[in-house]
């Protein structure tokens, strides 16, 4: 996984270590369950998507490829942190070209490990 160093943090967030831990390494956590994580897309022609975290025990979710841009509390959360990440896109040059303005990102924008700076 990669994730973005400058991690999009939703407000109502109140353990960023312990969501970062259960990402890392998924473990039921019922506290955490509506909680999710905000990735591009991967199907093309899509630009972001909030993925509840008790979607990681699905056998379909591909773990090692994830780019993880920002954590919520809910959906409801997830959904306004996209919103400003496309106002972010918006306001960099990005156009509506949210995800491809996300990937493009220098390398160093980024980590292997969650230990992200926001």
């Amino acid at each position: 996984m990669k994730w973005l160093k400058q991690l999009y943090i939703g407000e109502k967030v109140t353990d960023k270590a312990a969501l970062i831990a259960l990402i890392e390494q998924p473990v039921w956590k019922s506290r955490f369950a509506f909680s999710c994580l905000i990735s591009p897309a991967p199907q093309q022609g899509e630009n972001l998507e909030a993925i509840p975290l008790i979607m990681l025990n699905e056998k379909y979710f591909n773990r090692k490829d994830r780019v993880i841009l920002g954590l919520a509390s809910s959906m409801n959360e997830a959904n306004d942190l996209m919103l400003r990440m496309t106002q972010d896109c918006l306001d960099g040059g990005g156009g509506v070209k949210v995800k491809e303005w996300f990937l493009n990102l220098p390398e160093d924008a980024f980590t292997d490990r969650g230990e992200v700076v926001s």
